[in-house]
């Protein structure tokens, strides 16, 4: 866990905070400000523990990198909605876990 950023907790989730929609592209996707690095390919989740989205592409500065967030609806994303991001485990053989 990051010290600083709030994170939201369910039974079978762990979430931290990812950031704030700042701006829709006009291919559908999302950009976002970064709390903190995220990976490449997360899943990533609304306020309300539904999955939105993932992460493509990160670019930008280090410490505050951007991040384009490709959506899985039409409508799924919009400007101003918090995003949160699950942490990725993995196992031996360096596969995904959730």
């Amino acid at each position: 866990m990051s010290i600083g950023i709030p994170t939201v907790n369910t039974r079978r989730l762990l979430m931290d905070y990812f950031g704030t929609v700042s701006e829709m592209t006009s291919d559908g996707r999302a950009v976002a400000v970064a709390a903190a690095p995220p990976e490449m390919g997360d899943p990533v989740f609304d306020d309300r523990k539904h999955n939105v989205g993932k992460i493509i592409r990160i670019f930008g500065p280090v410490d505050a990198p951007y991040v384009s967030i490709k959506a899985d609806g039409p409508s799924s994303l919009n400007i101003g909605m918090e995003l949160y991001t699950q942490k990725v485990r993995y196992n031996g053989k360096n596969k995904r876990r959730y």
